[in-house]
């Protein structure tokens, strides 16, 4: 039982990191568009 939980802390945290990478990389893209509709 222990182990269950613990495994399954480590695929929600997995999860989490690849969720706020993915918003990173598109407030980026957000953030380059931006600048290039006003150059």
């Amino acid at each position: 039982m222990g182990t269950k939980v613990k495994h399954f802390f480590v695929i929600a945290k997995e999860k989490r990191s690849f969720f706020t990478h993915t918003l990173i990389v598109y407030n980026f893209v957000d953030y380059f568009l931006i600048n290039f509709t006003y150059l």
